[in-house]
């Protein structure tokens, strides 16, 4: 039988080795299978489809990030007193500084270099996505959660929590850009305001977070624990982003078709996307297509 009498044909895209463009378990045990078929009309168009818990599991991981830049924030503002005097009551013993003595103005700095920092990582961010795609760009993003942190946590002049400040105000100016551009891509069209709201929940939870910590480590040299923390959570971001898929569109603008159609239909729960990724632009032939996800070694 033809196509033009209604036949569906069914194209088969290998899913292993290099032809891998996403490892995600969910590609692996989601309700669907990750073929490239096209089906027939009495399946449910992706444009209807709502929210499934591959879309919601993989949105949850990426507002981490968002989360890290809510806790980082507002780090400073709770242990001030005890990070710039040292109580000489206080039973310390440990080859760090019990504290940062330093004046109003460089504390100033150290708070508002965080925006400096913020400011190259947001405009840093559009390459970034590009370049490693949404998920990969925060992986490789999460470099500086993890160094600010160690940076801050075992500071021992004002110069060097400054320095932790902007290499962690880099990954949070690039943090809010990268991930409302991922969860618009992986929402659902109806619900794409819906799903978006978790990121403003992600940083409002990470400033409540960091005020929470604070408080209960509000003396002492207990401070480092309070700057270091962050650190946490860029090792939980870590072990739990191969269970986020790349974005659809982002795998589509690089010539990806077969791969984001895969990614697209585990998102949906539902084979028939070809109506929804009708309205994305056609790539140009010259979209790079050598896509590696960050815990994929290339041979």
């Amino acid at each position: 039988m033809s196509n033009n009498e209604g036949e569906a044909t069914a194209e088969t895209v290998p899913f292993n080795g290099q032809n891998s463009v996403d490892t995600s378990p969910l590609l692996r045990t989601g309700a669907i299978e990750a073929t490239s078929t096209v089906v027939s009309e009495e399946t449910q168009s992706s444009l209807r489809a709502g929210i499934t818990w591959p879309c919601l599991v993989s949105a949850a991981i990426i507002c981490i990030s968002p989360l890290q830049y809510g806790y980082h924030i507002a780090e400073l503002n709770t242990p001030k007193n005890i990070i710039i005097s040292c109580n000489k009551d206080t039973i310390y013993r440990s080859s760090l500084p019990l504290c940062l003595p330093m004046g109003d103005a460089m504390y100033s700095v150290c708070t508002s270099i965080f925006a400096i920092g913020g400011l190259l990582g947001s405009l840093s961010a559009g390459w970034m996505a590009e370049r490693w795609g949404r998920r990969g760009a925060l992986v490789y993003n999460n470099v500086s959660y993890v160094l600010g942190p160690l940076l801050m946590a075992f500071a021992v002049s004002p110069v060097m929590l400054a320095a932790g400040r902007f290499v962690s105000g880099f990954g949070s100016g690039a943090s809010v850009v990268i991930a409302p551009l991922y969860l618009s891509e992986i929402a659902p069209i109806k619900y794409r305001g819906t799903l978006n709201m978790l990121n403003q929940l992600s940083i409002v939870a990470g400033i409540l977070m960091t005020l929470v910590i604070g408080m209960l480590a509000n003396s002492g040299p207990y401070w480092r624990i309070s700057v270091g923390f962050g650190l946490l959570l860029a090792c939980l971001y870590l072990l739990l982003f191969t269970f986020a898929v790349e974005s659809p569109r982002y795998l589509w603008s690089h010539n990806m078709r077969a791969e984001a159609r895969i990614v697209l239909r585990t998102l949906r729960h539902t084979s028939n996307v070809e109506d929804e990724v009708a309205g994305w632009p056609v790539p140009s032939a010259s979209s790079s297509s050598d896509y590696r996800p960050p815990n994929q070694v290339a041979s």
